[in-house]
């Protein structure tokens, strides 16, 4: 008698088990196609049959992002019923393409759903202005100046240049005036009107033959080299030696910098008579010192010496010219930066001081 008890409720157990909802999705993609963002929200559904013998329950409904705003139904679905999740997308300031999941959560066993929505939203003048700031004729951009700021010598830095189409036309943007050290990626090889792109601009320092200060001009054609005009986008970067791999005996073993006097004081300057002077380096550490550069962002400064290695316990000479035709008119305050591999003080900031004459 218990076997035959324990042998029903083991087939309760299993018809039990097999009994369950099940959702069938009628579609789980809508694409909205291009809609103009003054026509406002844009509304779809998207429609599920319960194809199980048992009540079924939707838990949840997420979107990826606060634009999109999933609607589902509370009450249980029977099996044979249809129902729908209704989702909405808000286009105000987010000109472009755009494409978003909502994760649905269900009872079922296999509990999870993923509906996509996509489309492209046309910007209205002002959302567009404020997003893409920078004017280039039938496109904008989010900016024209990239500023990769510090970048060791053996490392790459990236950034991105973000582009909109605001043309009637699509665009085949065409880029020129590329440096060695810098790569263009990503983005597409067209954009269609009221779509956007975004492209990868990678500095590669090992490839660039500055330290310090690097500034470049790149140049993007909207539409090719024969149908646009160029956008001129400025590229700045500070090149910097890679100490990190030094152990504790190569620190020790290191060169270092001195440099005399403290600052270089031209006195009394009198155009258009140009001035010269000269100031020295010293290596006061145990290994041969490699000046990397010497430069100024001045125009009226001029810089030369004789080589570029120092070996230890070993000077050299910088000479400094002023050119007249590029000084101030009152007081001389500027720097030289002095970039060497010492790892204590790899750049230095040298002043040069002076009184222009009236």
């Amino acid at each position: 008698m218990k076997k035959l008890t324990l042998i029903i409720l083991a087939i309760l157990s299993i018809s039990a088990a097999a009994a369950q909802g099940r959702i069938t999705w009628l579609e789980t993609e809508h694409d909205f196609g291009v809609f103009n963002e003054s026509e406002g929200n844009k509304t779809c559904t998207m429609k599920f049959v319960n194809t199980g013998d048992r009540h079924i329950a939707i838990l949840s409904a997420r979107a990826s992002c606060g634009c999109t705003q999933p609607k589902y139904p509370k009450e249980a679905i029977a099996p044979g019923d249809t129902a729908q999740i209704e989702i909405t997308y808000m286009p105000e300031g987010r000109p472009g393409r755009f494409e978003k999941i909502v994760t649905v959560i269900d009872n079922t066993s296999n509990h999870k759903s993923r509906l996509t929505i996509k489309g492209v939203v046309v910007g209205t003048s002002k959302t567009v202005t404020s997003h893409y700031p920078v004017d280039g004729g039938s496109i904008r951009l989010k900016r024209d100046i990239i500023p990769f700021k510090e970048v060791m010598k053996i490392r790459n830095k990236t950034e991105f240049i973000d582009a909109y189409n605001i043309s009637t036309d699509t665009l085949y943007p065409e880029w020129d005036n590329i440096p060695e050290y810098i790569t263009i990626t990503g983005g597409m090889k067209y954009i269609a009107p009221g779509d956007y792109a975004s492209f990868v601009i990678s500095f590669n320092a090992a490839k660039c033959g500055t330290y310090g200060l690097v500034k470049d001009v790149i140049t993007m054609f909207p539409n090719g080299k024969a149908h646009s005009a160029p956008i001129k986008i400025e590229v700045y970067a500070n090149v910097v030696e890679d100490f990190s791999t030094l152990n504790e005996f190569q620190l020790l073993k290191a060169p270092a910098i001195a440099v005399s006097p403290e600052k270089l004081d031209f006195g009394l300057i009198s155009p258009p008579m140009g001035l010269n002077s000269s100031f020295t380096i010293t290596n006061t550490g145990k290994s041969e010192m490699i000046i990397r550069r010497i430069y100024s962002t001045d125009p009226a400064v001029n810089i030369s010496y004789s080589k570029n290695k120092v070996k230890a316990g070993k000077n050299i000479e910088i000479n400094v010219t002023l050119n007249p035709f590029g000084l101030p008119k009152d007081i001389l305050n500027t720097f030289i930066y002095i970039i060497t591999n010492c790892p204590d003080n790899p750049v230095i900031e040298y002043r040069l001081v002076g009184e222009i004459a009236k």
